[in-house]
């Protein structure tokens, strides 16, 4: 399996993932994210893919999960849907030089 496929397979298993119950007393979006899940990364951008959920507090950016234990990882946004977040963005190298992918932002997330 290429580096793309296993990247682009993370993704479609992944959709789900964004669409969790969040939780309702936050303390800052980095907490806010880490309270859903131990490898649960805060995102931060103006842009707001279509899988993902509304931060409260008029926070920009989204939660993502990884699967790695670093505290600094990247997510990639292409056509519009939010990825996985990964341990570098050269991981998103093969995907956003994909034919037809649009990566319109490569994402800096972070967790407690």
């Amino acid at each position: 399996m290429t580096k793309l496929t296993a990247i682009s397979l993370a993704a479609l298993v992944c959709a789900g993932c964004f669409e969790v119950a969040l939780p309702t007393s936050p303390g800052d979006p980095e907490s806010y994210c880490s309270n859903i899940g131990p490898m649960i990364f805060y995102c931060q951008t103006a842009i707001k893919p279509t899988n993902t959920q509304s931060l409260p507090n008029g926070w920009m950016g989204y939660c993502g999960p990884g699967g790695f234990t670093g505290m600094v990882g990247y997510s990639a946004i292409v056509n519009g849907v939010a990825f996985q977040v990964m341990p570098s963005p050269r991981d998103f190298d093969g995907l956003c030089s994909a034919p037809n992918a649009h990566c319109s932002s490569i994402v800096r997330c972070t967790r407690h």
